[in-house]
């Protein structure tokens, strides 16, 4: 299978969504899927969130619903995520655990690591630092993103 982009903005407008009155617009995501040597790796950028989480969501489906077995999701590009987009990256594990497929996050920005390793999940969507040679320690990640003024 080749590779693959869709855009929140997209899914919306393929299913005639609209959001008349809320005075709220769709987050850009962008999620593309590319197949190499076995793994399935799901390359996310933008905003996931609320509006944006299900975009993902169905991308992760398809790929544990086509018979993926190892399935990476890179997450260099997401800037912001909210308690709904870390929701369907623990779906899509916990499926895929049921199904023996292999979830894992790649590049997740700090402030992603700091909301998994917030709601437990570090040892289940990140088993290895971003060097892939040992375990991720909570105590490694930063209180916050910006830098602490010493004052």
């Amino acid at each position: 299978m080749g590779a693959h982009h869709l855009t929140a903005r997209a899914m919306a407008d393929r299913q005639h969504l609209t959001q008349c009155g809320t005075g709220r617009s769709w987050a850009a995501l962008t999620v593309g899927r590319h197949d190499w040597r076995g793994t399935t790796t799901i390359t996310a950028t933008g905003e996931l969130d609320l509006d944006s989480a299900p975009l993902l969501r169905r991308e992760l489906d398809r790929c544990l619903d086509g018979g993926v077995h190892d399935m990476a999701v890179d997450l260099a590009g997401v800037t912001f995520c909210d308690c709904s987009g870390l929701s369907s990256l623990l779906q899509a594990h916990r499926r895929g655990a049921v199904l023996g497929t292999s979830l894992w996050l790649q590049h997740p920005r700090p402030f992603i690591a700091r909301l998994i390793a917030l709601a437990g999940a570090e040892t289940t969507l990140l088993p290895w630092s971003a060097t892939g040679m040992c375990p991720l320690s909570v105590r490694s990640l930063p209180a916050r993103d910006a830098a602490v003024d010493p004052t």
